[in-house]
């Protein structure tokens, strides 16, 4: 394996947001390449907000549809790694404000990123059934794995969207989805008898808040749509009502999923 990593960023109605965000620290990491998809009618505002960074705007590219969802964007940004041959994807969002390592004193986004691709690239060379290495919410990542000094604390967990590395090749992205990419992606890596490990590091990231994005949508009629077409796959998803959700309900998976194993 080459370890050839490509970091790949939907965007949608956030060329200065994301500026501030993922693109104010992921060009500077080191030994990856990195590409934001975005629509035909908002290229020419991402690229003048490119320019105006300093950042090449042939960093860009272009969808074939618009107004599709998160899980049509990423299936073409799995087919574009793919065919540019990268060993190894990178998704993030494009409102990641931070990567923190809770094993550091002071934690710093670059530095953090460099420690998690260095750590987590091997890996995937030494074992071939690992299918993606995820990253933890920051707040959760403090809770629970504070002052651990092992690289991996779990395996088998499920997939979240503010960032994990994947294999390409087994990435499962279906332009027929709406939403969830991240959850139905790790449905895809464990029917294909992969395993995933959680990295002991957080990502701070805007959820639910912020302008832009999948917030352009109507995100509970996404979200029943997507199961109603789930249900046709995966037959023993479950739609679980919740007060604690901003949406007040979310599509449970659990009966899909394989044990989770603490490795702390």
């Amino acid at each position: 394996m080459k370890n050839r990593v490509l970091c790949v960023i939907a965007s949608k109605g956030r060329p200065t947001d994301i500026l501030r965000r993922t693109l104010a620290w992921i060009p500077k990491v080191e030994s990856i390449d990195w590409k934001v998809f975005v629509e035909d009618n908002e290229v020419l505002s991402y690229c003048n907000a490119f320019r105006n960074a300093g950042l090449p705007t042939a960093n860009i590219a272009v969808l074939p549809q618009r107004n599709m969802g998160l899980c049509y964007a990423l299936y073409h940004a799995k087919k574009y790694a793919i065919a540019k041959d990268y060993d190894l994807v990178l998704k993030l969002d494009d409102d990641v404000r931070a990567i923190l390592d809770s094993r550091a004193k002071a934690a710093f986004t670059i530095e953090a990123a460099n420690k998690f691709i260095a750590d987590s690239v091997p890996v995937f060379d030494a074992e071939e059934k690992l299918g993606a290495v995820r990253l933890i919410r920051a707040t959760r990542a403090f809770y629970f794995v504070k002052n651990s000094e092992k690289k991996f604390v779990a395996k088998n967990s499920q997939l979240w969207g503010g960032g994990y590395i994947i294999r390409p090749k087994i990435w499962y992205q279906n332009p027929y989805y709406l939403t969830d990419e991240d959850c139905i992606a790790g449905l895809g890596v464990f029917r294909e008898g992969y395993y995933t490990y959680t990295y002991n590091a957080g990502v701070v990231v805007t959820m639910y808040e912020n302008s832009g994005g999948e917030q352009s949508f109507n995100r509970k009629a996404n979200v029943m749509e997507t199961f109603e077409r789930l249900k046709e796959e995966f037959p023993n998803v479950e739609l679980t009502l919740s007060e604690d959700h901003p949406l007040g309900f979310y599509i449970n998976y659990s009966k899909h999923l394989p044990k989770e194993e603490k490795l702390i």
